[in-house]
């Protein structure tokens, strides 16, 4: 009887386990593929715009650069590769 609630118990601990390693491994695959990424987050009520174009002129300077072109009523996002 022990020996079948111990095994009951590992079964568990084995199922969820299987679970967690199906939801989190897409997610820190993508992770790594984007390690050398570096992200900016643009906030505020007013300049997000123009903050978002001068940032991204200035970094593009330094290395490829990308900028969301989208950004009416959210925040911006700039990102830069580090190679």
């Amino acid at each position: 009887m022990r020996m079948r609630n111990l095994l009951k118990q590992l079964v568990s601990k084995l199922k969820y386990l299987v679970k967690q390693t199906i939801i989190y491994l897409p997610a820190s695959l993508q992770r790594k593929r984007l390690n050398h990424v570096t992200f900016i987050g643009i906030t505020g009520s007013a300049g997000k715009t123009m903050t978002k174009d001068l940032a991204a002129a200035i970094l593009a300077q330094f290395g490829p650069c990308q900028k969301r072109h989208n950004t009416k009523k959210r925040g911006t996002i700039l990102a830069k590769y580090h190679g």
